[in-house]
């Protein structure tokens, strides 16, 4: 048949129509499933030869999943309409997808099922692809949200740990220019303890002296007046009687003006302590005065002064760190205050009681701080005084002092009215409590006591001489090498009053060598100091229990330091 179509009874019409189509076309009997027509293009889809399709049955193109198909070829006969995708096998075994159209047709009133035919194997295979690649795409675009997701977090990781770093950085140099000013701090601190130390000694003899030199004019006056009274100098009476006078009002000067800058020595020497962390029952009224005495002239050069003290209770604390707390607030309330009409302005002081706690209260009639700079006016650096007038840092510092012994700092202002500045101290703080190494009561001696005298000073161990040598037998040494030489010839010694720091041993050193020679010793041992102790010292001054005196030494003092002691049993 031409066109290579065989047809049983088609008409020509229809075998051009079937050579004319690009599907492959199979004409199927419905109820024995034989194929009666195909065309060329069916061959081509299937790879059977035309004449091994017609006649045959469609079981041939049977595909290896029909088992598992829901629509078969053979299903789909009786389903005019019917359009498909079947798994189909060809002649060679391979297995292709088919696209099956369905149609009916007569021939002499018998039913045929026609059955187009089309390989889509290859679409499907390219939709499986696509598929594939748009699942891998889709989890691409998955893996790129979390990706995406995890960057934000990482950049938002990132913003905070730069944040945290810029911080970091500015507490850096905050903290920076913070030690660099709380080392010039330091460094006045230690010149201060520096000029304390060399005062005192000199001081010290210089008061020893002049209370001798009062002891000897009170002795010598009524000698005097009764040698006045004799008729023989009636030409020189009123001369002398008005230099007796003048003498005995030059000794009581120059002792209280000894007296008085011995206190601003301690004073001195107090405020050059802020460095020291252990804390000692203290006045608070001393503390003050010690503060008020660093910048009186100050303050009276802008205002009136005021001193309210309504409580006396003592309080643990370390009054250098304390004594810089109280000086940093006059100093701000003072700067406060413009200059001029300073019988309108005044800084009142107060000590009054709060609970459980005392509270120092400086008030000021300055100009105020605005409300909207008071959140930060404890700050590191804050200030607002005008360049060049303030640090920024000495109510920070004090701010840090306070909170150190367990207390806080309160500020109120108003602007053009003053500020009231708060420290609120509790009566027992943080900090841990010295052991007090003041002189025990004084227990009246038995006899009169053997004493060696140590101290690198010459000047003050014969003032001291001769005070003590009314009562006792005195022995002086200018070194620590001396005095274990006095002592190795005279072991008898009583008591040891030394100055605990010297040239070329220590009192420590002195005290270890001497207490290993003669034990008897080990607690009859009195310390002299200046006011400079190294962290040596004041780890030894922790292990023992020593009486320690601060020069210039009052004479009461030393009395009742002396006076604890007895001679040494079984000594000679």
């Amino acid at each position: 048949m031409p066109g290579g179509a065989t047809r049983h009874g088609l008409r020509l019409d229809a075998e051009q129509l079937l050579r004319s189509l690009a599907e492959g076309v199979l004409v199927v009997d419905p109820q024995s499933l034989e194929i009666r027509v195909a065309n060329a293009q069916a061959e081509v889809v299937t790879g059977h030869a035309i004449a091994e399709l017609v006649g045959g049955s469609l079981a041939l193109l049977r595909g290896p999943e029909d088992g598992d198909e829901a629509v078969t070829l053979e299903s789909l006969v009786h389903l005019p309409g019917r359009h498909d995708e079947v798994h189909l096998r060809r002649r060679d075994g391979t297995a292709f997808v088919a696209s099956v159209h369905v149609t009916l047709a007569e021939e002499e009133g018998r039913p045929l099922a026609i059955l187009l035919l089309h390989d889509v194997s290859e679409r499907r295979k390219l939709e499986r692809e696509l598929l594939t690649k748009h699942a891998a795409l889709g989890e691409a675009y998955r893996e790129l949200d979390e990706r995406n997701a995890e960057l934000r977090l990482a950049n938002e990781a990132l913003d905070q740990r730069n944040e945290e770093l810029r911080r970091a950085n500015e507490e850096i140099r905050t903290a920076q220019r913070w030690l660099a000013q709380l080392e010039k701090m330091a460094t006045v601190g230690r010149f201060a303890a520096g000029v304390a130390h060399e005062v005192n000694n000199p001081m010290a003899f210089v008061l020893e002296n002049l209370q001798r030199l009062q002891d000897h004019v009170g002795a010598v006056m009524p000698v005097l007046q009764a040698h006045l009274d004799d008729p023989a100098v009636a030409g020189t009476r009123a001369a002398v009687r008005g230099a007796v006078a003048e003498l005995e009002t030059i000794v009581d000067e120059s002792l209280l003006g000894a007296q008085r800058v011995s206190g601003i020595v301690r004073q001195l020497h107090s405020f050059s302590n802020v460095g020291d962390q252990e804390a000692e029952w203290i006045d608070l009224r001393e503390v003050v005065e010690s503060a008020i005495m660093m910048v009186k002239n100050q303050i009276l050069q802008r205002a009136r002064l005021e001193r309210h003290y309504f409580d006396a209770r003592r309080v643990s604390g370390v009054a250098g760190q304390l004594g810089q707390v109280m000086v940093n607030v006059l100093v701000n309330a003072i700067q406060a205050i413009p200059e001029g009409h300073v019988d309108r302005n005044c800084v009142m002081v107060r000590i009054r009681p709060a609970g459980d706690h005392v509270a120092l209260e400086v008030q000021d009639t300055g100009v105020g701080i605005p409300p909207e700079h008071l959140p930060q006016i404890l700050e590191p650096f804050f200030t607002t005084k005008p360049a060049g007038t303030g640090s920024g840092l000495g109510l920070s510092i004090s701010a840090r002092i306070v909170e150190q012994h367990g207390g806080r700092i309160e500020v109120e202002s108003t602007v053009g009215t003053g500020t009231l500045v708060r420290v609120v101290l509790p009566i027992q703080g943080k900090l841990k409590v010295r052991r007090q190494t003041g002189t025990s009561p004084a227990v009246a001696p038995v006899a009169r006591l053997r004493l060696l005298v140590v101290d690198d000073e010459l000047f003050l161990l014969r003032a001291l001489k001769r005070n003590l040598a009314r009562d006792h037998d005195v022995e002086t040494a200018s070194s620590a090498a001396d005095a274990l030489a006095h002592l190795a010839a005279h072991p008898e010694i009583d008591v040891v009053i030394a100055d605990m720091m010297m040239p070329d041993e220590d009192g420590v050193a002195l005290y270890e060598r001497a207490v290993a020679a003669h034990p008897h010793l080990r607690e009859r041992f009195v310390f002299m100091t200046g006011g400079v102790f190294t962290d040596r010292v004041r780890a030894f001054l922790e292990g023992v229990n020593l009486t320690v005196l601060s020069k210039p030494i009052r004479r009461e003092d030393l009395q009742q330091a002396i006076a604890s002691f007895t001679r040494v049993p079984g000594a000679r």
